[in-house]
């Protein structure tokens, strides 16, 4: 990270806490005991991660530090998956929650002890080993089964891959041809939503013990299926077998999930596209990625081609 941006975190979140600074005091109300910050672990400028002490019990607090409308509302989403994992757990380790406190903007959740499966959003072959990507698949098919979210109606979902297949059109990511993924799948009632992660990232992973656990859930919600297998698709694009054998094990799907793949895949790599042509021409990752990126738009359309062609 470079100092310019580490100072620019360092003062947002300075301001976060000179905003606030009853901030821990009524959390420590709300939850009947004392509630000590001892460090941050993270900052993006949206939210900030605090390690911190309940009692003699080690947590974690996630609080909202800006008020763009678009984070408060992953921010409220995140709030709803785990309600949701309050109400009805779900099949696969995640953080147990504390307390939600929506009007404090803050969530506090158990303390899950491992390490990230790496902090580079595209990771070298290194942190790819056998065992993890295993493990990764595994928790993400398994993920696949939770019905304790209100998922809505599969074509709802659908129309809403309408919608952002759209607005990339506008933005030149897509081309009109690009739809007929959507399309073919619109023709068939022989799939359903299926609740995803939405953001597995491998920061958003820890390994412990050589089990995989999930955190941060801002995204999570009701996807085409697969999509979550999409990502990690995307995202394993300097490992190339690791794609092959994610690739080989969707489409050895019904045609059904196969279209959902394909679709995925292009809606995961326009998002990874669009997010890096926001960075400011000076990020020291913005011309790396974007190069590796545009090797994935033909990668995803080729799939998407084979899929239609089948």
């Amino acid at each position: 990270m470079t100092r310019s941006l580490r100072s620019l975190r360092l003062s947002v979140n300075i301001l976060y806490m000179v905003q606030n600074p009853q901030l821990f005091a009524k959390l420590s109300e709300r939850l009947g005991a004392r509630l000590v910050p001892k460090r941050e672990i993270s900052n993006n400028g949206k939210c900030s991660i605090w390690s911190a002490e309940l009692d003699d019990r080690a947590v974690v607090v996630k609080t909202r530090i800006t008020g763009d409308q678009f984070y408060r509302e992953t921010f409220r989403n995140e709030l709803a998956v785990y309600e949701a994992f309050q109400r009805h757990p779900p099949p696969v380790r995640v953080p147990a929650v504390i307390s939600i406190c929506e009007e404090e903007g803050a969530i506090v959740l158990e303390y899950l002890a491992g390490n990230l499966v790496s902090a580079d959003r595209y990771p070298e072959e290194s942190a790819w080993t056998e065992h993890t990507v295993a493990e990764i698949v595994r928790v993400l098919e398994e993920l696949r089964s939770y019905q304790g979210y209100a998922l809505g109606s599969s074509i709802t979902v659908l129309h809403g891959y309408y919608e952002c297949w759209g607005s990339y059109i506008e933005r030149g990511l897509y081309t009109e041809q690009d739809q007929a993924i959507l399309d073919a799948l619109k023709s068939r009632s022989d799939w359903c939503a299926e609740f995803n992660h939405g953001d597995p990232i491998p920061s958003n992973m820890l390994i412990d013990g050589g089990n995989l656990r999930l955190i941060d859930w801002e995204f999570g919600g009701a996807y085409l299926p697969l999509y979550d297998m999409s990502v990690l698709w995307v995202l394993s694009i300097r490992v190339p077998h690791v794609q092959t054998e994610i690739q080989r094990r969707c489409l050895a799907m019904t045609r059904s999930y196969q279209l959902c793949f394909a679709a995925n895949l292009l809606r995961v790599v326009g998002r990874e596209t669009w997010i890096h042509g926001r960075l400011p021409d000076n990020h020291p990752s913005k011309s790396s990625r974007q190069a590796m990126l545009a090797l994935l738009f033909p990668r995803a359309r080729e799939v998407m081609k084979e899929v239609l062609a089948a």
